[in-house]
């Protein structure tokens, strides 16, 4: 985004516990199955990107993710992946929050070369993209494969 601001000093975020625990149980000491993916929900201007990059940023190259590029730059390995937000009913959503090893192919009438996969995401959106809003489906997969932590109103992570 246009204002990303990138700049914060790294000693000013407020790290909330979940987040230091996602991180520890997912990154720093990942599980022999599958990890978990993150979702950030707050206001927009809160540190939800910043904090994002600054996290991703300590495990290795980060994959960011770029509607425009879609998954064409994806090389492993990564460590982590970045999405601002899903548009409604993106075609991968289900094998980026379930950090699926391996995928591609045709999905959703789109065609993708087979990605080597199974990196946790952070995935930042605002309270109005929240994806548990677009349905029951969306809200049950996301509680069983992503951590979620919603940044409390008036507050942000920096």
């Amino acid at each position: 985004s246009a204002h990303h601001h990138g700049h914060i000093d790294p000693a000013r975020f407020r790290i909330p516990p979940e987040i230091r625990r996602w991180e520890y149980q997912n990154l720093k000491n990942p599980p022999p199955g599958r990890p978990y993916s993150l979702l950030i929900v707050g206001g927009p201007m809160t540190g939800k990107t910043s904090l994002a990059r600054y996290i991703a940023s300590q495990y290795g190259e980060v994959f960011e993710f770029d509607s425009k590029q879609g998954f064409r730059g994806y090389q492993r390995p990564y460590g982590c992946a970045i999405f601002h937000g899903f548009k409604k009913h993106f075609t991968f959503w289900k094998n980026v929050i379930g950090c699926k090893e391996n995928w591609g192919g045709r999905v959703g009438g789109q065609t993708i070369r087979r990605l080597d996969w199974g990196i946790p995401s952070i995935i930042t959106c605002t309270y109005e993209g929240d994806p548990r809003k677009w349905g029951e489906c969306y809200r049950n997969y996301i509680k069983g494969n992503c951590v979620v932590y919603e940044v409390p109103s008036g507050s942000s992570l920096y």
